[in-house]
């Protein structure tokens, strides 16, 4: 397979095809990163393949059926089937409802969100089928009515006549969001955000204390701009309402690392971007390592929750203290480059939960001693994670969502099969932020019952927060920092498990035990002024 592709990718599928070669895929990346565009709209444009060989492709690939789209093939409610905000948000026509099945044409099947967000809210079976994305607006408008007039359309002048209108004609958003990162770091905004409303989307930016409005867009360009940067980015769900992640730009030759922040809203997702200070070489804190070390020295599963990059660094510790000519090691997902070398990895790229948990059983025939297992972000597969642990297997596994998340998986896998107290040995929790900037830290005006409202730890000397400077780029931030703490299964845990009557109150009551939590360590920078109350909040509710 080509070097530039991940399994499973749209490039991957079109490259086992035979449709494009290597080269034409790295051109492809390249044109990507240059138009701030999809991998296939890259190839399109630069004359490679057709939309058309695309829809062949995915539809030969994934076994489903490629359609064409008109008005003879829509059923008569059809308008009816799929609510507008999804249906544009995600380029999804709502077909025909038969019986207790309804089928949906998608522009691009590959698209997770979507597939979880359409199913639900459709009652019953749901068909998926590939439609041509022309003909997909083209419906979008017959069902619903022609979208507003003015996407992208920038009211300040903070955008020049020449730039709104090349966003306006680039209807994907790349051109969208090539604009937004140009604020960010040549216009010297601190953060800019596209907060989706009831008539349409209102673009805001920050510059230290001033917050000015920059732009409006409908409802469809903050779709395409919330598709455009699950594409680019990488994000790791901290709540149910919440992801957060970064993205890296390049800009004059420099590598910067954009932070982008996602928040759940009745119209869509709440974008917020910020520079930020790169996290990469946060490493895991060597005094918990010989507890991870000593969970893993017999069999039974170890949980972590943990930003991923981080997991895999804490699984590279394990693997490099592990000898590979003794040890049979295995790795379930993609790896990084140490573990790659050492350990055969098998991504696990556009797979069911039934088919990730299928994977985690087959591959005890392979009869390996130390299992490390990326995403596990399902019951079912904490399910058979736990079986693995009880036939003998060390298994280490990254939850890939936020600590209150996987205390929730926890809970909600003990309430279905009570395996996991038996296999647990342990669960690693941790979260990264960054302590505040000393050059522009101040004391926060807070009223102490304002403090009481929001559960925050009383502070004799007040809190404190960053207003930004020069020294810090303007972003308030210090050092990247990794709170950690190692968890013990014992009959503490166990009996939390028995007692608590959701995950929620599971998670806040383990947080709440005494010793080193992250809690603790938590409250100790908020008192000491290295952390904002924000952060604060964020660290001890992830």
């Amino acid at each position: 397979m080509s070097q530039w592709v991940t399994e499973g990718s749209l490039g991957a599928i079109l490259y086992n095809s035979r449709i494009v070669t290597d080269e034409d895929i790295r051109k492809a990346v390249t044109e990507q990163e240059r138009l701030s565009c999809r991998f296939g709209e890259a190839l399109v444009h630069l004359g490679i393949v057709t939309a058309e060989d695309i829809n062949w492709a995915l539809s030969h690939h994934l076994n489903i059926p490629y359609i064409r789209l008109n008005r003879e093939v829509m059923g008569a409610d059809a308008a009816t089937l799929l609510p507008e905000r999804i249906a544009r948000r995600y380029h999804a026509v709502p077909v025909i409802r038969t019986g207790d099945e309804l089928r949906v044409a998608l522009v691009d099947p590959l698209d997770k969100e979507a597939l979880k967000e359409i199913a639900a809210v459709s009652a019953g079976a749901l068909t998926i089928c590939i439609a041509d994305e022309k003909e997909v607006r083209e419906m979008l408008d017959y069902l619903y009515g022609p979208e507003p007039q003015g996407t992208f359309g920038i009211l300040s002048s903070a955008a020049s006549p020449q730039e709104t209108a090349a966003m306006v004609a680039d209807t994907s958003g790349g051109r969208f969001l090539k604009w937004l990162l140009f604020l960010l770091t040549r216009k010297g905004y601190v953060s800019v955000t596209v907060a989706p409303l009831a008539e349409g989307g209102v673009v805001t930016g920050c510059q230290g204390i001033i917050t000015e409005e920059l732009g409006r867009l409908t409802l469809g360009g903050c779709a395409r701009i919330t598709a455009r940067l699950r594409a680019r980015a990488v994000l790791r769900k901290s709540s149910p309402a919440t992801e957060s992640g970064s993205m890296e730009y390049v800009n004059d030759g420099e590598t910067l690392t954009i932070q982008v922040e996602l928040l759940k809203g009745s119209a869509g997702k709440v974008i917020t971007l910020k520079q930020a200070k790169s996290p990469r070489d946060v490493p895991f804190p060597p005094e918990l390592f010989p507890l991870v070390h000593e969970m893993t020295e017999r069999p039974g599963l170890v949980v972590v929750s943990l930003p991923m990059k981080e997991t895999l660094n804490m699984m590279e510790l394990l693997v490099n203290r592990h000898s590979f000519g003794q040890e049979r090691l295995l790795l379930l997902g993609e790896g990084n480059e140490t573990i790659r070398k050492q350990a055969p990895c098998i991504p696990l790229e556009n797979i069911s939960p039934e088919e990730h948990a299928a994977i985690i059983t087959a591959v005890l025939e392979h009869a390996p001693d130390l299992l490390l297992l990326e995403g596990m972000d399902d019951s079912r597969s904490l399910h058979a994670a736990a079986q693995a642990a009880l036939r003998g297997v060390r298994v280490v596994a990254g939850t890939g969502v936020g600590c209150a998340e996987t205390y929730a998986l926890l809970f909600s896998a003990w309430r279905q099969d009570h395996l996991i107290p038996s296999a647990l040995r342990g669960i690693v929790m941790g979260e990264i932020f960054f302590t505040l900037c000393h050059a522009c830290r101040k004391p926060l005006p807070m009223e102490p019952r304002e403090g009481a409202r929001l559960r925050l730890p009383p502070a004799a000397t007040g809190y404190h927060h960053a207003t930004g400077c020069a020294a810090c780029g303007f972003t308030g931030r210090g050092e990247a920092r990794l709170l950690a703490e190692v968890i013990v299964c014992d009959r503490l845990l166990v009996t939390l498990l028995e007692s608590c009557g959701t995950g929620g109150e599971f998670a806040q009551r383990v947080a709440q035990r005494e010793g080193e939590t992250v809690r603790a360590q938590a409250i100790r920078l908020l008192l000491g002024g290295e952390i904002s109350p924000e952060t604060y909040l964020r660290v001890v509710t992830a």
